[in-house]
């Protein structure tokens, strides 16, 4: 949900809640967010799949820059720090999911599914502790 919504302290938190980590995360938080709405973005074609690739990979190569210009560069760049096994599954899945979507031009908003998906599981957690509480009234 809050990469549906730019949200990155909303995105920042599910992401530590989820187990997910990386040594610039206190410093830039803002970047995993990033990495992430450019990991679930829209599937397309071939050719707009490279573009978008490519502006992403300018983006952080500038941001690098800007870092070493500061002095706030960690050493070796970023770097995962936490990763749980479910998120690899799930970013393998996206990445096998992109791949056919672009090799049949299919576009498909995936951020817009996800977290209608996880606005649904919210609901019906919410639904579940309601339930639950009334049955201990």
């Amino acid at each position: 949900m809050g990469l549906s919504e730019m949200d990155s302290q909303l995105a920042s938190a599910s992401l530590k809640e989820l187990g997910y980590e990386n040594n610039q995360d206190e410093r830039a938080p803002e970047r995993s967010l990033q990495f992430f709405a450019h990991l679930m973005r829209d599937t397309g074609g071939v050719a707009a799949a490279k573009e978008e690739s490519k502006a992403f990979a300018e983006s952080r190569k500038k941001q690098k820059e800007d870092d070493a210009l500061a002095g706030v560069r960690e050493k070796g760049g970023r770097k995962m720090k936490r990763v749980p096994d479910s998120f690899i599954f799930v970013t393998r899945v996206l990445g096998l999911l992109r791949g056919l979507c672009a090799t049949l031009e299919v576009q498909l908003p995936l951020v817009d599914i996800l977290a209608l998906h996880a606005r649904l599981g919210k609901r019906d957690d919410t639904a579940a502790l309601l339930a639950n509480m009334r049955e201990k009234d």
